[in-house]
């Protein structure tokens, strides 16, 4: 933790640009909306710094455990920092809706509380999962993830909810005042429950992911991330 905002401060020491760039980000978050899906996950794609993977980084006198640690510790500070912004972004726009602040504010948001909830669960997983893949080392060794596993589990637990969370974000922007869609039949209920299991199905691949970290051999071509 604390070497996590120790890198924060000399960041934001040497690169004043980045306080415009980290205010920006945080006011889209907040006042998004119904779009906030999109900038959550752009930033969880870019917020994890890589280091340059190269051979003097695996001979830094650190276990393979500690490293993964650390990765792990940065992904959570991140998480972390999307979470508090997301919920803070939700309740504004609630209330944003009602009293005609500035705001990306629809009629589905303000009427469909549990169905925001459901989706909102949902991204944070997404978005946890993104991150874990940006700090995977097994990124490095060219070989694509596909879009079909072959593993059952695989699809049951990454492939459908994948596809339960674009098919709902779609609907969501279409329907931003009126019910559009499959949004149209149920009540809110059964679709917070469904992107709830698909929530829960994904945890369950992310647990996986995480227990299958590791570090390997370094690669010459490393990688440097964007903060956001």
């Amino acid at each position: 933790m604390k070497d996590y905002f120790r890198r924060e401060r000399l960041i934001f020491k040497y690169n004043p640009i980045y306080w415009f760039s980290r205010l920006l980000f945080v006011f889209l978050i907040v006042t998004a909306g119904i779009l906030q899906w999109i900038v959550i996950l752009f930033g969880s794609a870019f917020s994890i710094r890589f280091v340059h993977s190269t051979e003097m980084e695996h001979m830094l006198p650190m276990s393979d455990d500690e490293l993964i640690k650390k990765k792990l510790t940065t992904v959570g500070n991140v998480w972390l920092r999307y979470l508090i912004l997301g919920i803070i972004g939700r309740i504004y726009i609630y209330y944003a809706a009602k009293n005609g602040w500035y705001g990306f504010c629809t009629r589905l948001e303000t009427n469909s509380l549990l169905l925001m909830i459901g989706f909102f669960i949902l991204l944070m997983v997404y978005a946890h999962e993104i991150m874990l893949d940006a700090i995977s080392e097994n990124r490095f060794d060219g070989r694509t993830r596909e879009l079909l596993p072959k593993n059952i589990c695989k699809i049951f637990i990454q492939t459908i909810p994948h596809l339960v969370f674009f098919v709902y974000a779609i609907m969501l922007i279409i329907s931003a005042e009126t019910r559009r869609s499959l949004l149209k039949f149920g009540p809110d209920w059964l679709h917070a429950a469904i992107l709830i299991a698909a929530a829960l199905l994904l945890s369950v691949n992310v647990l996986i992911e995480r227990k299958k970290l590791k570090i390997v051999d370094y690669y010459p071509i490393g990688v440097q991330g964007v903060g956001m």
